[in-house]
């Protein structure tokens, strides 16, 4: 299992994005989870949460960086590529599709493919 949140950890402390959680959406057993906690605090000290029904998390989200898209969230989303970008412009178009996406007036959610 590739999973390795360092890269967007970096960007967003790069571009100073607050990051109040890490959410493990359901669908992995017990290892996987395990191995994804375990990426998750080898990289930060981020808290990591199980599930996204957490009513007080979600009301300080403007932004999420997801794997999967959200069905039933009004806050902006931005999937993920499974594979980081490469090199300085692929971080400089990731962190000004961030940008675009915070600025957006769209008020109701919406994904973004980065």
């Amino acid at each position: 299992m590739y999973f390795n949140p360092a890269w967007i950890i970096q960007i967003a402390e790069r571009i100073r994005l607050s990051v109040i959680g890490i959410v493990l959406l359901p669908g992995y057993n017990e290892q996987e989870k395990s191995l994804m906690l375990k990426a998750v605090q080898k990289c930060c000290n981020i808290p990591v949460y199980e599930n996204l029904s957490d009513e007080d998390l979600m009301e300080q989200v403007q932004l999420i960086l997801t794997t999967h898209e959200l069905q039933g969230t009004n806050v902006k989303q931005i999937f993920l590529p499974m594979l980081p970008t490469v090199g300085t412009t692929g971080e400089i178009e990731f962190i000004q599709l961030i940008y675009r996406t915070l600025c957006s007036k769209n008020r109701y959610g919406g994904i973004v493919y980065g």
